[in-house]
């Protein structure tokens, strides 16, 4: 089975939304999030699933009816340091019990140089119908190849071999609350992480002596959290109203708290 190409989305989001600071040093922050650019599809009306193909978007209630299974399987697996049998290809120890990861995904950012690479479902993926993810579809119903150890100890170990997909997304930050929305579809989640989730890093907003105040400074970090998830979701493609909605509302609830002191767009 040939590895997955290099699927690299493009810089089109930062362009479409840019950065909060002008190039005058002045903070301007929209009152409402850019219009959702016009997205394509990819041309896969039915994914296989249980040895059949069915409509992607009963696959997409399906998976997200075993989300957290999903999600637990991922956190359980471990990418083996050895490389897989052929270029392409890493060795996953992965629980028996669990859903089956099947492909790694290997992410780089533009935002900097760490590359992870995690075991995910290709299937859920797939079903999201972007562009970005469609080759992910013609990978699930080939047999990987056997792991280049000793039967015995890849059975008792529960090895897999999966191929890689390169995918590489603007913002680092913004990575991991866009990957568990896809699994777990949650608006719920995702509006909790957007308005109240700790700062892990520097304010992407510089502090200056006309903006000292430490709940609009929250604020715009948060706003920024939007502004990065935003653009890593047009750059992938995922047009999930929910998703959309969501961002929307968070940056709604937290622009109007900014109002007094905030330049207009």
């Amino acid at each position: 089975m040939p590895a997955a190409t290099d699927h690299r989305c493009s810089e089109r989001g930062s362009t479409l939304f840019p950065p909060f600071v002008g190039s005058d040093g002045e903070t301007r922050i929209p009152k409402q999030l850019p219009d959702r650019p016009a997205f394509e599809t990819a041309a896969v009306p039915y994914l296989p699933l249980d040895g059949e193909f069915v409509p992607t978007a009963f696959v997409r209630d399906v998976l997200q009816s075993i989300a957290g299974d999903l999600l637990t399987s991922i956190d359980q697996a471990i990418i083996l340091s050895e490389p897989g049998p052929q270029i392409g290809f890493r060795v996953v120890d992965a629980s028996p019990s669990l859903p089956q990861p099947s492909v790694v995904l290997l992410l780089s950012f533009s935002d900097t140089d760490e590359v992870l690479a995690i075991p995910a479902h290709g299937l859920v993926w797939a079903a999201t119908e972007s562009p970005e993810f469609e080759s992910l579809s013609s990978l699930l119903d080939e047999p990987p190849p056997s792991p280049s150890l000793d039967d015995d100890k890849a059975v008792e170990s529960h090895h897999l071999v999966l191929p890689t997909y390169p995918v590489q997304i603007p913002h680092y930050e913004a990575w991991q609350p866009l990957h568990d929305f896809i699994y777990d579809q949650s608006s719920s989640h995702l509006l909790e992480y957007l308005l109240h989730a700790p700062r892990a890093h520097p304010p992407a907003v510089p502090q200056s002596p006309a903006n000292q105040d430490l709940e609009r400074n929250d604020n715009l970090d948060k706003l920024e959290r939007i502004r990065q998830l935003w653009i890593n979701a047009v750059a992938l493609q995922i047009g999930d109203d929910d998703l959309w909605d969501t961002m929307s509302l968070a940056w709604t609830t937290l622009s109007e708290r900014s109002v007094p002191h905030s330049q207009p767009p």
